[in-house]
């Protein structure tokens, strides 16, 4: 007999992490690799792997410790590493910052990274299960990987070839804003009444954030890429199997692909729907779409779109000979104690990381809400089978599908803020304002106010509900008597007012929508700010009394819902982790209650403690500095 467990890995913009979870969202191991934000570190290829000392980065949820535990046993290890520190050769980076605006993600890199992360929580798993064996704890039963799950930042664009695998470029990451003139020419082009059928057919808006612009400026610019292109295009050989032709995917796709014995070609129905090819009434790659950017179909290949919880495919491990990675090579130990525990499991479930969190803190009614802060901030609603249209600049996503479960996808309203805890990490690592980025919060409460400094943190354009890609980020009043303290608290403030101008446009999207009623007053927070009492109290304030902050408990819930998509995964439900939803949000309430006793961050609800003048008063001078802000780039 063994305990059920599952294995989430999470690929986000500046870490990578593997996380083995139990049905009670216990984490029975956990490694983390962190790469820098920081276009200096990013770029120095040169600089030997020990040299690169990496703080914890705030921007995150950090999980900076393993946690081995089983039936009130638990085992502390660290688990946050600094980048590459396994690795005896020089560090190629992970991200790569070529021009101003420009973001870029190393393809292979995020494999290495990932396989790093599986070797070391299997390797925990074994010394765990080794303990049980020899009976140090008698009444425990051994670990066994049931399936994993995969959890990615959307968005980011990647392109390789089908007949090597190989990448042709660089992956261009979400908030990079090269294809602004992609952007501008298209809507310039595009009659009012096609650009109103897009919204009604993706449920986005056209922006450098989503692939479509991405994969046009690959197509355009990228010269394997370009030629790859042309050639299919131009050639009329009638056998096709000799034809190489570019295959596109997004974080998820490119993980499948490499990941499993078969290269199976897939995307979930999450971060399909974030590609803006996707028609969100048939869940299908809609060829009109696709043209729409003067794209040819018929010289791309397009993966299937499946739901977030199915079989795709037996888990295996990337050959890296291929791609001419002769520095990366597991030992016999690790290779050997993976293929144990990894083989024949199954990658049963996959989900975009803002999907995924929704899962992980459990918003599964109509209603619900969720903000997580991350690199960026992102807050979704959950809408249920509604697809509601914006009309006040925001997105239509899809939240979840799991098809045993529902036979329909659940949605959400989304709203999305470009820089978040990067904004921390900037001050961090630029401007050198803090030394680690949990000071934030104490730095900026010893200002009583920010003394009339207004911080608009648009490093990669406005998102949500502005949509101005030519934005940048912008400071404000400064004066003889502004100190670094005020400066911080501008910056968290300008953070939370966005998700501030977020919410109000739900509430006005909501009260427009037919059927559709507020009932919602709590909003549940995640990542790496939201550990910050500080931080959540002034983004109390700045929402008003009729929102409650609440934080998660669940340091990891971007993960946590990977795994969960996993464990709902199998048609019998008797071979599930969790039978059904109302059974995962029981099992992991459980878990957060036992969480909360000995959490260090004891306080989870905030409220608003600030007068409706004064917040009035820092509101009206918030948008005086968006607008001043905006098309900064003209």
């Amino acid at each position: 007999m063994s305990i059920p467990v599952i294995l989430s890995i999470d690929v986000g913009t500046t870490s990578t992490r593997a996380i083995i979870f139990d049905r009670n969202a216990n984490e029975i191991a956990n490694h983390q690799i962190e790469y820098s934000t920081s276009s200096n570190c990013a770029q120095d290829e040169n600089t030997p792997t020990d040299a690169i000392k990496l703080k914890p980065d705030f921007s995150r949820g950090s999980g900076f410790e393993s946690f081995l535990s089983a039936e009130g046993v638990e085992i502390k290890q660290s688990s946050l590493v600094e980048i590459e520190q396994n690795m005896n050769y020089k560090a190629a980076p992970t991200l790569i910052f070529p021009k101003a605006g420009w973001v870029e993600i190393n393809p292979i890199k995020i494999l290495e990274n990932v396989v790093q992360c599986v070797s070391r929580v299997v390797e925990l798993l074994e010394k765990k299960n080794h303990l049980i064996s020899n009976s140090k704890f008698k009444n425990q039963k051994p670990f066994r990987i049931l399936g994993i799950g995969v959890t990615n930042m959307r968005e980011t664009t990647l392109v390789w070839s089908r007949n090597t695998g190989c990448p042709l470029y660089s992956g261009i990451v979400w908030s990079d804003t090269r294809t602004s003139h992609i952007v501008d020419s298209f809507i310039n082009s595009c009659r009012p009444e096609k650009l109103l059928d897009l919204k009604q057919k993706t449920g986005l808006v056209p922006s450098t954030y989503f692939s479509s612009s991405k994969l046009k400026w690959l197509i355009d610019n990228a010269p394997q890429v370009k030629q790859i292109y042309n050639s299919s295009k131009n050639n009329n050989t009638t056998d096709i199997s000799s034809v190489d032709k570019i295959m596109f995917g997004t974080i998820d796709t490119w993980l499948i692909y490499n990941f499993t014995k078969d290269h199976n070609y897939l995307t979930d129905v999450t971060n399909a729907s974030r590609t803006m090819f996707m028609n969100l009434e048939t869940n299908m790659f809609d060829n009109s779409l696709i043209e729409l950017w003067n794209i040819d179909h018929r010289n791309i290949v397009f993966p299937k779109i499946t739901s977030c919880s199915e079989n795709f495919g037996f888990f295996t491990l990337p050959n890296f000979e291929k791609f001419g990675s002769k520095h990366f090579k597991l030992s016999t130990d690790a290779t050997q104690l993976i293929e144990k525990h990894l083989s024949n499991v199954q990658i049963c479930g996959s989900i975009g990381d803002q999907s995924s969190s929704l899962v992980g803190l459990t918003c599964f009614e109509l209603n619900n809400s969720k903000c997580t802060y991350g690199t960026g901030s992102f807050i979704l609603y959950n809408t249920g089978k509604q697809k509601i249209i914006s009309s006040n600049g925001l997105l239509t996503t899809v939240g979840y599908w799991f098809p045993q479960i529902s036979g329909q996808p659940t949605y959400a309203l989304e709203g999305s803020v470009a820089v978040a805890g990067s904004v921390v990490q900037w001050l961090r690592d630029n401007l050198r304002l803090i030394e680690k980025s949990s000071d934030i919060g104490k730095l900026a409460s010893q200002a009583a106010d920010t003394a009339g400094v207004v911080f608009v943190p648009c490093f990669s354009g406005l998102f949500s509900p502005y949509w101005d890609p030519k934005a940048r980020g912008s400071i404000f009043g400064l004066t003889q008597y502004t100190n670094s303290s005020h400066i911080c608290k501008a910056a968290i403030i300008g953070i939370c007012q966005q998700i501030r101008s977020v919410i109000n446009s739900m509430q006005a999207d909501f009260k427009s929508a037919e059927n559709a009623v507020i009932t919602n007053s709590l909003l549940r927070v995640d990542g790496g700010m939201s550990k910050s009492d500080e931080v959540l109290q002034m983004q109390a304030d700045c929402l008003g009394d009729k929102i409650v902050i609440e934080r998660s408990t669940t340091s990891e819930s971007t993960a946590l819902g990977a795994a969960i998509a996993a464990g709902l995964s199998f048609q019998d439900s008797s071979l599930r982790l969790w039978k059904d939803l109302d059974d995962v949000r029981s099992a992991t309430n459980q878990a957060t209650k036992t969480l909360s006793k000995n959490s260090a961050n004891s306080k989870r609800e905030f409220h608003c403690q600030m007068s409706e003048d004064q917040r009035q008063r820092e509101w009206e001078l918030w948008e005086k500095g968006v607008k001043r802000a905006m098309n900064w780039m003209d």
